[in-house]
């Protein structure tokens, strides 16, 4: 008799983990949200006065649609940051993930930026800026 009741016992145990193991997979799936192009993209105005004294300005080839500079990316496993100033035109980043494509920025005008692009899923694949006007 106890040994019938260990085995009910264990069985109710074991069927209860699998409830919280679903119920915790249902929450987390509800709570993730599905990427898009919201979830990638991080812009930040900086001081110009910071960025013109950190960086020598590169003018753009002749024939190019915007005038701009912007330092070397920063690139981790899933995203890419860029530090640029853009004197006319716009500009815009692209990030290629392994799930998901590529995603663009939307352009960014004459000022000086900080820009963070993080894959919502998978890793980086690559990054780049260009001109657009």
């Amino acid at each position: 008799m106890v040994k019938q009741m260990h085995m009910v016992l264990r069985a109710g145990l074991v069927f209860l983990a699998a409830m919280v193991v679903g119920i915790a997979t249902m929450a987390s799936a509800q709570a993730t949200p599905s990427p898009g192009k919201g979830d990638v993209w991080q812009a930040q105005r900086t001081s110009a006065k910071a960025a013109l004294a950190a960086s020598t300005w590169v003018p753009t080839p002749a024939g190019a649609l915007a005038r701009y500079y912007c330092y070397p990316p920063t690139r981790y496993y899933n995203a890419a940051t860029w530090n640029c100033t853009v004197r006319s035109g716009a500009i815009v980043f692209w990030i290629e993930c392994s799930i998901g494509g590529t995603y663009t920025s939307a352009p960014h005008g004459p000022g000086n930026y900080f820009v963070r692009a993080q894959c919502p899923q998978g890793r980086r694949l690559s990054e780049g800026v260009r001109a657009v006007s």
